[in-house]
């Protein structure tokens, strides 16, 4: 142990780098597993305190009393009958108005958690939470809903969540936060819902419990049966229920990352381990050698430099578990923060430091062992035998007009090859790791300016009470402020394929529709047409291909191509989404295009006298809240970025650190011979950069590999993202990797400038 102690003195700045990188391993498995278990926890937790529902039937509406007994249905543990409809809401004068999903209170599935006062009376609603935060609403307000008998205002009894709601989707299409600016979700009881729209006994929903969780599927085919399947439109499990489906993803996202980036991290870890301790025996020959002739065997030789591994391992777990806990508060509650998920637990997770350590040493000893085996194995005559040097077979000429400095930087790099692919590869990991996160914020940048800002011509969306006849939406176009306006129709239904069915949003359009335009993967405009369906890339993803027959409303449409979109949407001609909605020449929503001038204030007060408005949705509100969505993103990714920019610079100083203390002596030996600090510095800086910028321009092209393979995580059934790096992206890491490696020499050429020459000196002769 002293001979340790006394190396890890000498080279304690090597030591402490992969020590720092260690923890930053662990950390990250610390911070971001633990986020990921967290937030399961509480949507596990909070699903089952709730009963939140494994399935949901939709028909058309019936009265209550006609439903048939579905506890007969085999499988069902508890079922109830619900009454669903969506209202113009507003909250206050001068304020846009929204569309309300009005549900009956729940029994005993879906059970509300309050955050502000309570069960509502007769008369009242209570609001979801997320909802009420994003308008300001809070217990006493009036809401006025715009109903087929005029408008009726009711007070807020309540503020709560729902395990139905805990993200803010709408639809699978419709989950980005800037849906709670035209949609949200309030309860009222089952009469007062019946009441608003003047259906005295009605119900079109039924949300069911199984008794095992692997029949769901068979027990709403039962149900499904038991309610009349010719009035049944809409069958949905858990596992494609919208706000559960964007939890999940995000979660898993957040899990992938957690097992992916420590090993990357730790791999590292492994190979600055391997190129330590190679280096180390190597300079520790003679040693080694004195030490065998004193009867040292090769047992003990072989233990020695085995016990870095340990101690590294033990002290990078121990500070990484701590530094990961302190995150694991930041990372649960970046994604914490946009559901609503209460009483998230931020656990000491114990098993993650368990598992932390065992990687950590699993990795930095599987590093040491070929060192520590080529030390033992060394006979004491050829270890204390210092090693022939070798000349490259083409060394720079004497004679160059080339400045010593760089000569000599030269031929340090040709006369010890595997130290400089070693040192090239280690500037190269090092950039790789700058590239990725950032490669991955361009990405989701990108995904953004091509999927929303390049699609949407259109400086608004209205969202219609009730299908509106085109010519009356086209007679709107004259209104003051109104550059152009196009009609359209939304509907939500099943996508069947061989034998399975997914959610999708059907958007009906005209060919000529110039405000939400469609572009295919190479770039090229694609157009509705009557013949077939034009599906977002999600959908290319999950197996479909071009020329597929697919199943909607009975008929079936081949795919004519792909674009990109968020979501699982479809694109139809007008006609066709008209026909499937049985609504005439009407439409649902309305794209509008303001003149220069306008103030869209104005135009909304104008163009509501002549159209029935449910809700407004300004486009470019709707980017912004798209990158501010992102954000949840960024702020992971940042984590993730400060981590890299933390371990390249380990990895690069470890790397610059070692090649300048294995040629302390020739520098001792220069020094002595007058050659000044300056040329040394020369020599090294030559070195360095011969090195580096390969090294950093290797690393680019691994990084673009990594990003490309954490994008691929981040890719999800909501969108698709493809990997899109900047070149300043590159610029910044090949610059940033050079400028590392030579700030990384200023601590080792302030150690040579006072080396003891007489000391260096007696160890070269000897």
């Amino acid at each position: 142990m002293t001979k340790a102690r006394r190396d890890l003195t000498r080279a304690k700045w090597p030591f402490l780098a992969l020590t720092i990188m260690v923890a930053l391993g662990v950390a990250a498995l610390t911070s971001m597993y633990g986020g990921y278990a967290n937030l399961q926890e509480a949507m596990v937790t909070t699903y089952d305190a709730h009963e939140f529902h494994d399935g949901l039937i939709e028909f058309t509406p019936r009265n209550a009393t006609d439903l048939p007994g579905l506890g007969a249905v085999e499988g069902i543990r508890l079922w109830e009958p619900r009454l669903v409809i969506e209202l113009p809401a507003r909250f206050g004068e001068g304020k846009a108005p929204v569309m309300a999903r009005l549900v009956s209170l729940p029994g005993n599935i879906d059970t509300l958690s309050y955050r502000q006062g309570g069960e509502p009376g007769a008369g009242t609603v209570v609001a979801e939470s997320g909802f009420a935060a994003h308008h300001g609403l809070k217990v006493g307000d009036a809401v006025t809903f715009q109903t087929p008998n005029g408008a009726r205002t009711m007070p807020i009894a309540g503020i709560a969540t729902s395990p139905e709601y805990l993200w803010p989707a709408k639809t699978s299409q419709e989950h980005m936060p800037d849906v709670l600016r035209r949609w949200g979700v309030m309860w009222t009881s089952l009469d007062d819902v019946r009441s608003l729209v003047g259906t005295p006994s009605a119900v079109n929903q039924v949300v069911l419990k199984a008794q095992d969780n692997s029949s769901v599927t068979s027990v709403l085919a039962g149900a499904k049966t038991a309610l009349g399947n010719t009035s049944v439109f809409r069958v949905e499990t858990r596992d494609v229920q919208a706000s559960n489906v964007v939890l999940v993803l995000m979660v898993n996202a957040l899990d992938q990352m957690a097992l992916i980036l420590p090993l990357l991290f730790l791999s590292i870890v492994g190979l600055s381990t391997y190129v330590l301790l190679t280096r180390l025996v190597h300079q520790q020959r003679a040693s080694i050698g004195l030490l065998r002739a004193l009867g040292y065997s090769p047992a003990s030789i072989l233990f020695h430099y085995l016990t870095y591994a340990p101690l590294i391992a033990g002290a990078g777990t121990l500070v990484g578990f701590v530094a990961g806990y302190a995150l694991s508060f930041y990372v649960t509650g970046i994604f914490g923060s946009y559901a609503s998920l209460t009483d998230v637990p931020v656990r000491l997770r114990w098993d993650l430091l368990v598992v932390g350590l065992g990687i950590a040493l699993a990795f930095a000893t599987l590093a040491s062992i070929m060192p520590a085996w080529k030390a033992a194995r060394l006979r004491p005559s050829e270890s204390m035998r210092p090693p022939a040097p070798s000349t490259p077979r083409h060394a720079p000429s004497p004679r160059s007009v080339l400045p010593l400095s760089i000569r000599l930087g030269i031929r340090n790099v040709a006369r010890n090859p595997r130290r400089a692919v070693l040192t090239t590869l280690g500037v190269a990991l090092a950039v790789s790791v700058l590239v990725v996160p950032q490669g991955i914020l361009d990405s989701l940048d990108h995904v953004v300016e091509d999927a929303i800002v390049r699609v949407q011509k259109a400086d608004e969306f209205l969202v219609l009470q009730r299908p509106t006849p085109v010519s009356v939406i086209e007679a709107a176009a004259g209104t003051p402020g109104v550059a152009s306006i196009e009609p359209v129709v939304q509907l939500q239904s099943n996508l069947l394929q061989g034998g399975k069915t997914r959610d999708i949003t059907i958007m009906g359009q005209r060919p000529q529709n110039d405000l939400v335009l469609l572009f295919d993967a190479s770039g090229d405009r694609v157009r509705t047409a009557p013949n077939g369906i034009i599906l977002s890339r999600v959908f290319e993803r999950g197996g479909y291909r071009v020329g597929d027959q697919v199943g909607l409303y009975g008929e079936s449409l081949p795919i004519v191509a792909f674009v990109q979109t968020s979501g699982t949407t479809g694109f139809v001609t007008l006609e066709t989404a008209q026909k499937w909605a049985n609504i005439g020449d009407a439409a649902t929503l309305v794209y509008v295009v303001w003149t220069p001038d306008a103030s869209n204030e104005v135009v909304n007060a104008a163009l509501a006298q002549k159209l029935p408005i449910g809700a407004t949705q300004d486009v470019q509100q709707a980017i912004d809240d798209s990158r501010s969505m992102l954000r949840l993103y960024y702020g992971f990714i940042l984590l993730i970025l400060a981590f890299g920019i933390i371990i390249a610079g380990a990895i690069v100083f470890n790397t610059v650190t070692i090649n300048v203390l294995e040629e302390s002596r020739d520098f001792a030996t220069l020094r002595t011979m007058g050659v000044g600090t300056m040329t040394l510095i020369g020599i090294t800086t030559t070195e360095t950069l011969l090195l580096a910028l390969p090294g950093a321009i290797i690393g680019l092209g691994m990084g673009a590999l990594l990003t490309k393979y954490f994008v691929g995580v981040f890719t999800s059934d909501l969108f698709v993202l493809d990997m899109y790096v900047t070149p300043g992206t590159y610029a910044l890491a090949l610059l940033a990797g050079i400028l590392a490696a030579l700030v990384s020499q200023v601590p080792s050429l302030r150690w040579v400038a006072r080396l003891d020459l007489a000391k260096a000196t007696r160890e070269r002769a000897t």
